[in-house]
């Protein structure tokens, strides 16, 4: 990014273009909501922000009992309100969430010896930011997407059978369920955390041997061993490490960092985040009232579609550049099937 591209920064330009930096016409806040609304569908009809998420295999944890929690809450390890299984038949309410029987990684360890459950559950929700699934690994190996149809024709009890993760289903069980197939049967690999659990990690020499970025003695990044959430960013402070044995990782395509408030940074690059510039002048100048002008707005949109598609072009030739197999690329030329010929152990005829 050559500069910090912020809402206020998108939203004076929109205005300016639009001649009415008085608001005379057109408001601050419409013009946010339409920049907001076209950073979100830009990030659904092109791959533009890939990440990875680690849906750990571990009995259910909790730190907040209300979803609406999450968004005040440091430490983001679950939501639930009740712990044992058979509180959801008893209760005579709506909205249950769990069930979780911890509040801490740490006290995973503890929970068989005090007999609590240490059964992991299949199914996982995956944060609203995530638009599409890329991959999906347990314990380093690539998953299967799949059906409930398939996996059932497989395995009539697959929604039961415990054992290695080979499979997976994604919205089949809810709009962002992720299942596991088979439900998980080990615990994941978890590093032991020495010192204060709630602090800021400041040593990785257990971790990587990889230089981290950071100052003052606290890590700011460090790549391939931390699923920050929206990028690795200089201004996150990484608060769980992960380890990929016996655990899911899900890479994804996901929404761009939020913009809430004026001095939000945009995660497009520049030469992207101008595109949302034309999506925001063509939903102002298409609305019914004052400065509408339809003609004008379509001309817009006409810019926003092509700068859509000048994006998918330049993923398109960082993807061609790849290399698809273990080896290099192979280059399959057109033309028609070899002649066949026999095996080389076949028996020849030879003259007596």
């Amino acid at each position: 990014m050559d500069m910090a591209t912020t809402l206020a920064s998108l939203r004076d330009g929109v205005l300016r273009r639009l001649g009415d930096t008085q608001e005379h016409v057109w408001t601050k806040a419409e013009v946010e909501l339409h920049l907001i609304s076209g950073y979100r569908r830009l990030a659904f009809l092109v791959r533009v922000f890939w990440d990875q998420l680690f849906l750990e295999n571990l009995p259910g944890g909790l730190s907040v009992t209300q979803t609406w929690e999450t968004a005040f809450a440091d430490f983001a390890y679950g939501v639930a309100n009740y712990t044992y299984e058979d509180e959801r038949r008893i209760a005579d309410w709506d909205g249950m969430l769990g069930p979780a029987n911890h509040t801490c990684p740490d006290e995973v360890a503890l929970l068989s010896s005090v007999g609590a459950s240490t059964d992991i559950s299949a199914t996982v929700d995956v944060p609203t930011t995530v638009t599409e699934i890329d991959r999906a690994t347990w314990d380093g190996m690539s998953l299967t997407a799949t059906t409930p149809q398939r996996a059932q024709r497989m395995d009539s009890r697959y929604q039961l059978t415990k054992g290695e993760v080979y499979a997976y289903t994604f919205r089949q069980d809810g709009m962002r369920t992720f299942r596991k197939i088979r439900v998980p049967s080990a615990t994941a690999d978890a590093y032991t955390v020495t010192g204060s659990s709630w602090g800021l990690l400041r040593s990785t020499a257990d971790i990587s041997t990889t230089t981290p970025t950071g100052t003052w003695g606290i890590v700011r990044q460090l790549p391939l061993n931390f699923a920050m959430g929206f990028g690795a960013t200089p201004w996150g402070t990484p608060r769980r490490v992960y380890r990929p044995g016996k655990n899911v990782c899900v890479e994804h395509w996901r929404e761009g960092r939020p913009l809430v408030v004026s001095d939000d940074v945009c995660e497009l690059p520049d030469h992207y985040a101008r595109y949302l510039r034309d999506y925001a002048q063509a939903r102002c100048l298409g609305r019914s009232g004052p400065g509408q002008n339809p003609p004008l707005a379509a001309h817009y949109d006409q810019r926003w579609l092509r700068g859509l598609e000048r994006i998918k072009r330049r993923v398109a030739r960082i993807d061609h550049a790849h290399v698809g197999v273990l080896g290099g690329t192979t280059n399959t030329l057109g033309g028609p099937p070899p002649r066949p010929k026999l095996p080389w152990q076949y028996p020849q005829r030879v003259r007596p």
